[in-house]
């Protein structure tokens, strides 16, 4: 099980790109899903994922970032400053465990 942060290539192969494809929008798109894990979930921003689960959800971030960012989907398109559910959805993967339940 991989942990830590994912390589631009990790994210190119889950793209179906080479590790030479699109280089420039591969490593923005990981840099966006590696911040959003540190800011919103709270990983750390040096170590990176604890599991294979988080280090999945972060390249499902990448890829949204990649592929998805400027179309709206479902009825998210209907609120402009939801977010979508894909990028939800692998946030909320990232916090399993994180939030304390009284």
């Amino acid at each position: 099980m991989a942990t830590g942060w994912p390589a631009d290539a990790d994210l190119a192969n889950r793209l179906g790109l080479t590790p030479t494809d699109d280089v420039d929008r591969v490593a923005a798109a990981n840099a966006a899903a590696q911040a959003d894990a540190v800011a919103i979930v709270g990983l750390d921003p040096v170590e990176g994922t604890l599991d294979g689960g988080q280090f999945e959800a972060v390249l499902m971030l990448g890829q949204w970032w990649y592929e998805s960012r400027n179309r709206p989907e479902g009825l998210d398109s209907l609120n402009p400053v939801a977010s979508p559910y894909y990028r939800r959805t692998a946030l909320g993967i990232l916090a399993r465990g994180q939030m304390p339940v009284a």
